[in-house]
C-alpha cells in the first residue's frame, strides 16, 4: 500500500484486481530499505496486488499495526479485498528461534500474513474453501492459520501440489510400489537426502543410454571383421519429427543370420548429403567397421536410391566402396500391387469402395451394431471383422478382400436394414449397397482374392529375417510361374462359376448390364503386354458392341488384364539380372542350374575380395563332396551346414556362402522398429526426447541381449565420481 501524509493505510477497496491476477507471477520487488530503524525493530509495510513493497517509517509502522488490529483489517475481509502481505524488518520469533520470512511472498500471490496472530494464511482457501464441499486430503492449516515455521516449506509445497496432477510418472510410481515390498528400495528412497536421490529425468536418460550402449557395443563386437549390410528407413514420430531407423545385418560363426536395430537418427535435413553424413557419423560413433559393408538396403525413394546423387551413391563413393544398393523387395512388391490396381480398369474403384465400406461400419457405433447383429443372425464368426487396407501395409489388400468375402452376407444384410430404417445413414447405405451388388464388384473380389493370394505368401516370406537373396529370387520365380499357370480358360471358367453361385445366393445376376465407365490412361510399358479392347479415354458404348457377354468382358478386362499386369510388373521390378553381382548370387543356391559355377560366381567373389583361383580349386572339391546330398538342400544355409565340419578346408567357399547369405532381401526390421516407436512415443508421451526414444527402442527391440548391471553401475560411477551415493 502507498503511504499518505496522515500515516493512514489506503482503503483496500481501491484498485481491486481480478482473481486471475492473484495467481499470476509477481515481479520481484524491493523488500526492506537499507535504512535500519533505530527506535523500533518492527518496521512494516502492507502490500496489495497492485502495489509494490515499500518501507514505512518507524512511527508510521506502529500506527499501521495499531490501525489494522483495531479496524479488524489484519487479514483480507472478503474477495473484494486483496491479500494482506505486510513486510516487517523482523517478525516474531517462536520458541524454536524461527519466524515468518517475507521472501515467501515471492511467486506466491495467494499467501497473506496476520500480524495479530503471527500466522500465515492462504487467501483462496480462506475465501473459497468454505464454499466447496469436497473431501480434501490437504490440511486446513492455511485456512485457520499456520505458524509452525520449521515445516513452513513442507506445508507450502503440499498446498501447491493440490493444484497439480497426482500422476508423477511411471518411473516414480513403480519405485514407490517396489519400496513397499523391497526393503532395499525403501531404504534408498526414504533414507537418501532429497537432493541426492538420483531420480531426475537427466539421470534416467543417462542410465538408459548406458544400457542401450552396452547392447550397441555387443553388436559392434559381434560384427568385428565380418561383412555386414546397412539397412535404413525413415518415418515420422507422433510429433512429426523425422526419425531414421538404422539396422545392421550379418552372419555369425554359426551361420545364423542376424538383423540388429542400432537406434534412431533424428533428421533435421532430408537431402541426400545430410542423410549420408548422419549415417556415417552414427556408424563411426559406435566403431562399426564401415569399410566391411558389402551392401545397402533402402526403399525406392529418390533421395535414397538415386543413382547420381542419392544416399546409396554418396555412401558408396565416400565411405563404403563395396556397398552396392539393393532395393527392398517388400517395397518393390507393394509397388507391383499398387501399380496394377491403378492401371487395370475398375480395380482402383473397387479398392475405394472397400475402404468406404470399412469406414462406414467402423466409424459409427450404430452402423457397427447393425453389422454385428447381421453376423449373429447369419451365424457368422463374430470375431471376424472388416479390415482396412493401406498403401504402406504390404499384405493388407488381400487381408481386406478376404474379410470382405467372408462377411459379404452380413454387409448386405446390414446395409438393407439401415436403408429400411431410413435417416441420414440410409443415404450412404443405399450407395454402398448398389456398389456391392454390382456384378463387376463380385467378379473383381473373386479375381483379386485368387491372384493376390500367392503374392500374400510371397510378401510373408520376404519379411522373414532368415531368407537370403538367392532363396528370395527362387521364390519369386516360383510365384511368377504359378501366376502364369493360372492364365488359362479352365481357371477362369472355375472362377466365374464360383462367382455365379455366390451371386445366386445373394440374388445377383451376373448377366445384368454394367454401367459405363471412363478408362484411365495406360502407361506406355503396359500397352504391348496387357489386353485392352476398347478405346482409352472414352466410355464404352454398350457391352454388346465390344463383348458378346458380361463373361467375355470379365475375362478380357479383368482376369487376363490383371494377370498380364502382375507378371509384367514382377518381371520389371525384380529383374536384377542386369547387375552381374546380384545375378551371380543365384549360382550359390542349390536349386539353381548353374550351382557353384565358377564363371557365374566371379562377380560375387570379386566383390567379397575372395581369391578366384583358390575359390575355383575349392569348388571343384566341394561339388564332389556334396554331390549325393545336394537333392536334400534347399537353401544356402543348408549348404553351409553341410560344410560346417570341414570349414577349415574350404575357407574361400565358406566366405563366399556367408557373403551371399548376408545380402538382404528387405528392410522389414526397420519397419518393425517404427511399430515399436509408436508404442513408446505416444500421444500421452509426446515429449519424449530423441535420444531417450532411441535408447528405449533399442532396449525394447533387442531383448535377447543380456545386460551386465554391474558394468552399468561401474560406468555410471566413473561418470559421477563426485556422487553423494557410494556406488563402489
Amino acid at each position: 500500500m502507498k503511504k499518505n501524509n496522515n500515516n493512514n493505510v489506503q482503503s483496500p477497496n481501491k484498485d481491486i484486481g481480478t482473481l486471475e491476477s492473484f495467481w499470476s507471477k509477481r515481479q520481484k520487488t524491493d523488500q526492506v530499505s537499507n535504512e535500519t530503524p533505530t527506535t523500533l525493530d518492527t518496521s512494516i509495510t502492507i502490500t496489495t496486488e497492485t502495489q509494490n513493497i515499500s518501507v514505512l517509517s518507524s512511527a508510521d509502522q506502529v500506527q499501521v499495526v495499531a490501525n489494522c488490529v483495531a479496524s479488524s483489517c489484519d487479514l483480507s475481509i472478503s474477495v473484494a479485498h486483496p491479500p494482506m502481505r505486510p513486510v516487517l524488518s523482523s517478525y516474531p520469533v517462536n520458541h524454536e528461534n524461527r519466524s515468518f520470512q517475507s521472501q515467501w511472498y515471492q511467486n506466491r500471490p495467494w499467501l497473506e500474513y496476520s500480524t495479530k496472530n503471527d500466522s500465515a494464511h492462504c487467501y483462496c482457501c480462506r475465501h473459497f474453501g468454505q464454499l466447496v464441499q469436497i473431501n480434501r486430503f490437504q490440511s486446513d492449516a492455511f485456512t485457520t492459520g499456520f505458524n509452525s515455521w520449521r515445516r513452513a516449506l513442507e506445508k507450502i509445497v503440499v498446498l501447491i501440489n493440490t493444484f497439480r496432477s497426482s500422476n508423477r510418472g511411471n518411473f516414480i510410481e513403480i519405485l514407490q510400489w517396489a519400496s513397499s515390498t523391497d526393503s532395499l528400495v525403501n531404504s534408498i528412497l526414504n533414507d537418501s537426502n532429497s537432493n541426492s536421490t538420483y531420480l531426475s529425468p537427466t539421470i534416467q536418460n543417462e542410465i538408459l543410454n548406458i544400457l542401450a550402449d552396452q547392447i550397441r557395443r555387443k553388436i559392434s563386437g559381434e560384427i568385428k571383421n565380418r561383412p555386414f549390410v546397412l539397412m535404413a528407413d525413415e518415418s515420422k514420430d507422433i510429433t512429426g519429427k523425422e526419425q531414421m531407423s538404422v539396422v545392421l545385418r550379418y552372419v555369425d560363426a554359426e551361420n545364423e543370420i542376424h538383423e540388429h536395430f542400432m537406434g534412431f537418427i533424428k533428421l533435421d535435413q532430408l537431402d541426400a548429403k545430410s542423410l549420408s553424413e548422419k549415417l556415417f557419423e552414427f556408424l563411426q560413433k559406435y566403431e562399426i567397421p564401415i569399410e566391411n559393408c558389402i551392401a545397402q538396403c533402402y526403399d525406392g525413394a529418390s533421395v535414397m536410391s538415386g543413382s547420381q546423387a542419392g544416399v546409396q551413391t554418396l555412401m558408396r563413393q565416400n565411405y563404403m566402396p563395396r556397398g552396392i544398393y539393393i532395393h527392398c523387395f517388400a517395397h518393390r512388391l507393394n509397388l507391383v500391387i499398387g501399380d496394377v490396381c491403378k492401371v487395370v480398369s475398375y480395380i482402383d474403384e473397387f479398392m475405394a469402395i472397400l475402404s468406404k465400406i470399412h469406414e462406414y461400419f467402423t466409424c459409427s457405433s450404430v452402423t457397427n451394431e447393425y453389422f454385428r447383429h447381421a453376423q449373429r443372425s447369419l451365424q457368422l464368426d463374430t470375431s471376424s471383422s472388416l479390415k482396412l487396407w493401406a498403401q504402406t501395409r504390404w499384405d493388407s489388400r488381400w487381408i481386406s478382400i478376404d474379410a470382405l468375402k467372408n462377411n459379404y452376407s452380413a454387409i448386405i444384410t446390414a446395409l438393407s436394414d439401415l436403408i429400411d430404417n431410413g435417416g441420414h445413414r440410409a443415404i450412404d447405405a443405399r450407395g454402398l449397397l448398389a456398389a456391392t451388388q454390382e456384378p463387376l464388384f463380385l467378379v473383381s473380389m473373386f479375381i483379386l482374392h485368387i491372384l493376390l493370394g500367392p503374392i500374400k505368401i510371397l510378401s510373408d516370406q520376404l519379411k522373414a529375417i532368415s531368407i537370403d537373396y538367392a532363396s528370395a529370387k527362387e521364390f519369386i520365380r516360383s510365384i511368377i510361374d504359378q501366376i502364369k499357370f493360372m492364365r488359362n480358360e479352365t481357371t477362369f471358367k472355375c472362377l466365374i462359376n464360383d462367382v455365379a453361385d455366390f451371386g445366386k445366393k445373394h440374388n445377383i445376376n451376373l448377366d445384368q448390364p454394367t454401367r459405363l465407365r471412363r478408362r484411365a490412361s495406360i502407361p506406355t510399358r503396359f500397352k504391348d503386354s496387357v489386353i485392352f479392347t476398347t478405346t482409352i479415354g472414352q466410355r464404352d458404348r454398350g457391352d454388346q458392341q465390344s463383348f458378346k457377354s458380361n463373361e467375355d468382358k470379365f475375362r478380357q478386362e479383368l482376369f487376363y488384364s490383371l494377370i498380364d499386369s502382375i507378371l509384367l510388373e514382377l518381371n520389371d521390378r525384380f529383374g536384377d539380372e542386369n547387375i552381374l553381382l546380384l545375378a551371380s548370387v543365384s549360382a550359390v543356391h542349390p536349386k539353381n542350374q548353374k550351382f557353384l559355377d565358377t564363371e557365374e560366381l566371379k562377380p560375387l567373389a570379386s566383390h567379397l575380395t575372395i581369391d578366384i583361383n583358390q575359390l575355383d580349386n575349392e569348388l571343384n572339391v566341394v561339388k564332389h563332396f556334396i554331390r549325393e546330398k545336394r537333392t536334400t538342400m534347399n537353401t544356402i544355409k543348408d549348404l553351409l551346414t553341410e560344410l560346417a565340419p570341414v570349414n577349415d578346408a574350404f575357407p574361400a567357399t565358406t566366405s563366399l556362402l556367408r557373403g551371399a547369405l548376408c545380402l538382404p532381401v528387405s528392410s522389414t526390421t526397420c519397419e518393425r522398429s517404427f511399430s515399436r516407436m509408436k508404442l513408446i512415443k505416444t500421444y500421452c508421451r509426446n515429449s519424449t526426447g530423441d535420444e531417450r526414444l532411441s535408447d528405449l527402442t533399442v532396449l525394447a527391440v533387442e531383448r535377447t541381449f543380456n545386460i551386465d548391471l554391474e558394468e552399468t553401475v561401474d560406468i555410471f560411477s566413473t561418470n559421477h565420481q563426485n556422487s553423494r551415493i557410494l556406488l563402489r
